[in-house]
């Protein structure tokens, strides 16, 4: 299977939405800035039919190799829960 990277889904995006190949990379660029702006503020984002995007936020604990000093840390990640629409799309 080939990923399909930012520019390949502008190209593909551009005619369906009558726009030129510009104006599709700058709204798929735009949108994921946006995305990251509201994980990275805490926020959850749902996208109906496609899935829920949320952060998480644990401690861990780290070493310090040098001192040999333990002690926590914040580690942030984002998950992904599928929706069941898309889910079903995807087992097809």
């Amino acid at each position: 299977m080939k990923a399909k990277i930012r520019l390949d889904l502008a190209k593909s995006l551009a005619p369906k939405l009558s726009l030129t190949y510009q104006e599709s990379e700058r709204f798929i660029v735009e949108f994921i800035d946006l995305l990251c702006e509201n994980l990275t503020s805490g926020n959850m984002i749902k996208l109906k039919g496609f899935g829920t995007f949320y952060p998480v936020r644990k401690q861990r604990l780290v070493r310090n190799p040098n001192t040999g000093e333990v002690f926590k840390r914040d580690h942030a990640t984002v998950r992904f829960r599928a929706s069941s629409k898309f889910k079903k799309v995807r087992e097809e």
